[in-house]
């Protein structure tokens, strides 16, 4: 298995997550995007739509483009917390920190550029994204999704779906994400031969 399909696959089944508090959990308001704030998202008990989902979706989109378009360890190392946790079902603990993620993530896109790990896609699941607020200065996002390996000359193969979620972290303005479990990980069907 590719590292890049335990970078961003991520998810959480219905288990606690420690979330450590953050400077200003206290605030009981949060600006979420432009002229709203926290407890105004929080009000509407919908998960797939408003100005957290957007906000959310929006650095889950980036963060995917990041990992797989750009592959591109700086960009993605201003999307992760320096505290990041990383939980994978197949592989058990990938991270402990954001540095060891950016260092693996960094070793990955050099086997990629060599071309001895293949490239690949993140597509999202039309209608799975959930998102839910965590207090005041965090998120957390649920779905799922399906990975492609990229040939050229060929078309995009399936290779694997997975749930995954999110806990996203406030800091200094920026959604960053903070802790990851991806699970429920099941090989796509190999191809009838001809």
């Amino acid at each position: 298995m590719s590292f890049i399909h335990t970078v961003p696959a991520v998810a959480m089944a219905a288990i606690a997550i420690s979330v450590p508090a953050a400077a200003g959990d206290a605030d009981p308001v949060v600006d979420v995007g432009p002229g709203v704030t926290m407890p105004e998202a929080m009000g509407s008990a919908a998960a797939t739509h408003g100005p957290l989902y957007d906000a959310i979706r929006a650095a889950d989109l980036r963060l995917f483009h990041v990992s797989f378009d750009l592959c591109d360890p700086d960009a993605l190392a201003t999307m992760v917390t320096d505290d990041l946790e990383f939980f994978h079902d197949r592989n058990g603990v990938v991270a402990t920190s954001g540095a060891q993620f950016i260092r693996d993530f960094r070793d990955h896109c050099r086997k990629q550029k060599a071309g001895t790990d293949f490239l690949s896609r993140r597509e999202l699941i039309p209608g799975s994204l959930r998102v839910y607020p965590l207090g005041p200065n965090r998120a957390f996002e649920m779905g799922s999704h399906r990975f492609f390996k990229l040939t050229p000359g060929a078309p995009d193969q399936l290779t694997e779906t997975a749930l995954f979620a999110h806990v996203w972290a406030k800091v200094d303005g920026s959604w960053r994400l903070e802790r990851v479990i991806s699970y429920d990980h099941k090989d796509a069907p190999k191809p009838m031969p001809r």
